[in-house]
């Protein structure tokens, strides 16, 4: 005797498992069906088949939900790197060295330096990066200083020529951020995963019964 829910899946399922059976198991499934009169063991064979189905259908649900999942985080991700690369590319607006309006080397940087100016721009960052370590302190502070106060100078308004705003978000804030996209990963897939072990435990109760 099958239950009122494998009935109700049947009702709602059949019709299209005739039109286009996928599997053994759906042909199966309508050859048993179609018994003049079936035993108590057909309908245990008929109400496992239709558990597999149903649990092959979670399984592929939770994969696609996954994927997109995968495909969401990295688009997110993609545009959060974009931004923070344009906000970086703002603090050479904010030097001098590149021009807001048109996102080239600025004028005055390529009337001194001419077809020079990108490598020349490049040698000179990679010269700050190199001197850094051993600045003093009161020569960072200075730097900190000046920075602030350029920033201020040139503070966005709209409709005036300005840098794009440095970056803010802490590391903190941004290990949390991929820490929650790494559990919702992992919770997906360890449901992936148990809807998939059921499938496979339905079908090994499927072949004791063949």
């Amino acid at each position: 005797m099958l239950t009122a829910k494998t009935q109700k899946w049947l009702e709602e399922n059949i019709s299209a498992i005739r039109a286009d059976p996928k599997n053994t198991y759906q042909k199966l499934l309508l050859a048993l069906l179609d018994l003049p009169k079936r035993t108590r063991d057909d309908d245990r064979q008929i109400s496992a088949i239709v558990r597999k189905m149903q649990a092959d259908e979670a399984a592929k649900k939770a994969a696609e939900r996954a994927k997109r999942t995968t495909a969401r985080l990295s688009t997110k991700r993609r545009k959060e790197r974009d931004h923070r690369m344009f906000d970086l590319a703002g603090l050479l607006v904010l030097t001098g060295f590149a021009d807001g309006y048109t996102g080239m080397i600025s004028d005055q940087t390529l009337v001194r330096f001419g077809d020079q100016a990108a490598p020349m721009l490049l040698g000179l960052l990679a010269d700050l990066h190199d001197r850094v370590p051993s600045l003093s302190d009161d020569a960072l502070q200075a730097a900190l200083e000046r920075g602030h106060a350029i920033m201020a100078e040139k503070k966005m308004k709209t409709g005036e020529q300005t840098a794009m705003n440095v970056p803010t978000k802490t590391a903190e804030a941004v290990s949390q951020e991929e820490l929650r996209r790494i559990q919702k990963r992992e919770a997906e897939a360890k449901e992936l995963q148990a809807l998939q072990d059921a499938a496979n435990a339905v079908e090994e109760e499927l072949k004791q019964m063949l």
